[in-house]
Parts: C-alpha cells; sequence; structure tokens
C-alpha cells in the first residue's frame, strides 16, 4: 500500500513541466552520432546497462522518454530486431520516433515491419557482414519504403577483412544498388572501399566498390561522399571515384583518415591534375589524439611540426624508455609500405613494461606487418596493468592472447576492460 509521502511525491514528479524533464533525460538517452557510425570498432566486452530502464522510474518520464529511446536505434541481434518488430506491431506510432537505424545483420522478416513503420528515418547503417543463414529479406523489401538523407554502408576494406560472399548479401546489395539511385532525399552516402594491398605490389579492389559506385553517379540527390584511408593505402587515385565526380549533384567528396595517409591521398590528386577533382574534394583528416603518441611505421617522411610521432618499434621502446610511465594512451600504427622485415620476427613483450601509466592501447598492422607477433612472454611476466582499452586492427592474435590467456598479465584491470576487434 502506498503511503501518504509517496504519492505525494508521485504527484509532485508529475508537475515537473515535459520540457524539463527531456532536458534531464536527453543525456543519459543520447546515443552519439560516432557510436551510431563506428564501423572500425566492435565492442567485445561492455559492462553497459539498458537506457530502457529510465521508462519505468515513473509515467511522466515514460512519456517523455519514449521518443528519446527511439530516437537511434542499434539492431545488433535478431531477437532485437523482433523486439522491435513486436513493440511496432502494438503501438505502431513509436516507428515515427526512430530517425536513425543502424542495422548489423538481415534479421529476417523483422526488418520489414519495421522500416515499413519508420518513415521518419533519416540516417541509415547497413552491413554486408552478413552470414548465408541470416535473411535479408525483409531488408530488402523494406528499404524501397524510406528515403535517408544520410547512409553508411560498412564492408570489408582492408586485406585482413573477407567480404561476404552469399545469397543474402548479393540480395541486399542489388537492393541497394537500385535504392541509392531512387532515394530522393539522399545527400551523404559513406563509401566503404578502397584498393588494399595484401601482397606485394599487387592492389585489390573489391568489384562492388566499381558496382556502387556507377550506381551512385545516377542519383540526382547526392550531394557528400565520403571516403575513408584510415585503414588502407593507395598507390593511385580510385578511378571509380573519379567517376562519382560526374554525379549531377555532388558537392563534395571528402576523405578522411589518419593524417600521414590523407596527406599521401592528397599527393596521389595533385598528380592527376584534374581540377574538376580538385575543386570538389574536401581533406578532412582526423584530429590527433588528446594524449599519447601517434606511431606510423614507415611511411615516407613524417610532417612537419610532429616532433612526437616516430615511425618503428624501436622508437616505441625509445619511447617508453622515456615517457612510458606518464602517458596514458598511444596508438601504435605499422603498415610496412616500405618492407616486411619485421613480419618473420616477433615482437618482445617486454617493449609494453614501460607504459606503466597506460590506459588506452590501439594497436594496428597492414600490409607486411600484418601477421606480425608477440614472442612467448617470460614467466610472471607483468605489464599493462593499468589499461582499460585496447583496440587491435589487423591481424594481431598474439597481442590478445598476451592480454586474453595470461592471468599474470594486466590481471589487476582485467574485469574493467574493454577490448575492440576490427
Amino acid at each position: 500500500m502506498a503511503t501518504a509521502d509517496h504519492v505525494q511525491r508521485s504527484v509532485a514528479a508529475n508537475q515537473v513541466p515535459d520540457e524539463i524533464i527531456s532536458e534531464i533525460l536527453s543525456p543519459l538517452l543520447k546515443l552519439s552520432d560516432e557510436v551510431f557510425s563506428e564501423r572500425s570498432e566492435k565492442v567485445l566486452l561492455d559492462p553497459g546497462y539498458s537506457c530502457s530502464t529510465y521508462l519505468l522510474v515513473c509515467k511522466a518520464w515514460l512519456r517523455v522518454s519514449t521518443p528519446l529511446l527511439y530516437n537511434v536505434v542499434i539492431l545488433r541481434t535478431t531477437a532485437q530486431a523482433v523486439a522491435l518488430q513486436k513493440a511496432l506491431e502494438v503501438s505502431p506510432e513509436i516507428g515515427g520516433f526512430i530517425k536513425k537505424l543502424r542495422v548489423e545483420g538481415g534479421y529476417g522478416a523483422a526488418m520489414h515491419t519495421i522500416l515499413k513503420c519508420a518513415p521518419n528515418i533519416t540516417d541509415l547503417f547497413i552491413s554486408l557482414f552478413i552470414h548465408g543463414t541470416d535473411s535479408t529479406k525483409g531488408l530488402c523489401s523494406g528499404l524501397p519504403l524510406i528515403d535517408p538523407r544520410r547512409v553508411i554502408l560498412h564492408d570489408a576494406s582492408n586485406p585482413d577483412e573477407k567480404p561476404k560472399k552469399n545469397k543474402q548479401v548479393t540480395q541486399l546489395f542489388e537492393t541497394l544498388l537500385v535504392v541509392v539511385t531512387k532515394w530522393k532525399n539522399l545527400k551523404i552516402f559513406d563509401f566503404p572501399y578502397l584498393p588494399a594491398w595484401p601482397q606485394g605490389d599487387v592492389p585489390v579492389s573489391d568489384p562492388r566498390a566499381e558496382t556502387l559506385a556507377s550506381a551512385l553517379v545516377k542519383s540526382k540527390s547526392l550531394e557528400v561522399l565520403i571516403v575513408s584511408v584510415e585503414r588502407t593505402f593507395c598507390h593511385e587515385f580510385p578511378g571509380y571515384l573519379r567517376q562519382v565526380v560526374n554525379a549531377t549533384a555532388l558537392k563534395s567528396l571528402r576523405i578522411t583518415g589518419y593524417l600521414r595517409l590523407v596527406d599521401d591521398m592528397r599527393r596521389l590528386v595533385v598528380e592527376l591534375k584534374d581540377p574538376r577533382l580538385e575543386a570538389l574534394i574536401e581533406w578532412a583528416p582526423f584530429p590527433p589524439p588528446d594524449q599519447g603518441i601517434e606511431i606510423l611505421s614507415p611511411s615516407p617522411s613524417p610532417p612537419p611540426g610532429a616532433p612526437d610521432t616516430v615511425e618503428d618499434l624501436p622508437s616505441l621502446k625509445t619511447m617508453g624508455q622515456t615517457s612510458g610511465a606518464t602517458l596514458r594512451e598511444i596508438t601504435v600504427y605499422l603498415n610496412g609500405l616500405q618492407g616486411s622485415s619485421l613480419k618473420s620476427k616477433p615482437v618482445d613483450p617486454n617493449v609494453l613494461v614501460p607504459f606503466t601509466a597506460l590506459t588506452k592501447l590501439r594497436w594496428t598492422t597492414w600490409g607486411p606487418y600484418r601477421k606480425l607477433s608477440f614472442a612467448n612472454p617470460p614467466r610472471n611476466f607483468s605489464a599493462l596493468e593499468n589499461l582499460q582499452i585496447m583496440v587491435v586492427r589487423g591481424q594481431s592474435p598474439s597481442l590478445l592472447d598476451i592480454s586474453l590467456k595470461l592471468p599474470y598479465v594486466i590481471a589487476s584491470a582485467l574485469a574493467p576492460l574493454i577490448f575492440f576487434l576490427s
């Protein structure tokens, strides 16, 4: 039985204007665009909680929170898609609240209902990493029912990722080729493809890249094409991107990525001497990290004014000896574009020992370095005791082994540790 005090407090809570409740709850329920659009890092261990718990506080919070909660929807499993489908079948009006939809699979017939009930979608994330048993039929029939402003496509974009090739992916991709030419509101497309260099000097370009570029040229509304060079390197500017420049409404070809790779791409464009292309390109390199050092290896030459940039593992060792005790975040980026001398030589894990204050480690290996491995650590080896987040890109399984399989490594921080793979 409710007490008088409880009733009084409930009445008081319901008297708070919805606008104030919305201001209070918005920061708690809002998902950043970075989380929505991320396609290179996947959380393996996430200690988070469900935002839907805020809806259970009282009727006022339920009323105000519902539009906020459904504003950005991320579907990572079939069960989540089915649950949303059932919610929409009971209360179709909540579909109008969905503005951003991220779909990381096929999820069967549920996706048709979701897309049918969500006519106000402005931002759409689609992944082509779909297994052959994961039906895309609902997605294929539902995509023509929406008209998004921005589309982010996720697919293999480096030599260490193998694109999925099955009937479900083929059907979805072919549907996408059709709808991008018909969507009238499409303004921004995030393009996932660039030629990769898995071995030697032989570039590999996914056939989907040229096919998709040919479809995007036909769009009468596309204004911005975004291409990331974060995870690969080109020795020549892709011809299919020059083709997209002919799209009638295109205003910008935005090149994003690490500063070094963006600068390399800039040089390739200058060499083409294509005024139309140069006029459309917008260079948007990633900002430098607030703390830590970005380690690039090897590259033609360090950019001027970057005293903290080092280019190889010996320099990483030197960095650890001189300032490892103070750095909280570092990025190790080895692309091996000029050689492969380290490909067969295991890395001494002791190179990590000096980084006693490190809380975030990014470890990236491409090209000849992509199979770089760590030597077996000695007994009672200990390192990275304060590490909380580790991002691994490329093939560095032994680095994960050090963190996951050996209990005497980062033992004190293992519980809160979050891993990313890409």
